[in-house]
């Protein structure tokens, strides 16, 4: 009886020698290989930069997401914070993007969403920034059939 097996990475090099692997392996049966690496990203409203979200002080950034998250004070420590956001990360290798993003965030700015675009393009990457009008947070204004419209798009052109 063989076992069958699917192998999964992201590395063309590391699929090859898998697949030589299993094939000579007596017990296996390669029932498949697949690339783990993203081919289309589509954000909604993506935090970027935590720099960027604003705070009265150093007290009320304390206790706020994004410095939970990093476990020390955003604001107090800038450096680290940035080292640690997506547009810390984009690379000319980035795969293709369409960032939503609601022009009246108010849990997310909406500049957010524009300097991952800004970094992306600078790049040259392939990116599109979708903002949507009046939109905040997670709303309706999400979920209208033109923006689905637009994300089916996406993907059919990119996949």
């Amino acid at each position: 009886m063989k076992l069958r097996c699917a192998i999964v990475d992201d590395e063309p090099l590391a699929l090859s020698l898998l697949e030589s692997y299993v094939n000579k392996t007596p017990f296996l049966e390669l029932a498949g290989k697949y690339s783990s690496a993203v081919q289309a990203a589509c954000p909604w409203y993506p935090p970027t930069d935590f720099r960027g979200f604003q705070y009265s002080d150093p007290e009320q950034c304390a206790a706020s997401p994004e410095s939970l998250l990093l476990g020390k004070n955003v604001m107090r420590h800038p450096e680290e914070a940035l080292a640690c956001c997506p547009v810390s990360f984009v690379t000319k290798a980035a795969p293709p993007f369409l960032i939503i993003h609601g022009e009246d965030d108010h849990t997310v700015p909406f500049g957010q969403g524009e300097e991952l675009h800004d970094e992306l393009e600078k790049a040259g990457c392939d990116v599109t920034l979708l903002s949507i009008e009046d939109a905040d947070h997670a709303d309706l204004h999400f979920f209208q059939k033109e923006v689905w419209d637009e994300i089916c798009a996406f993907f059919r052109a990119k996949l």
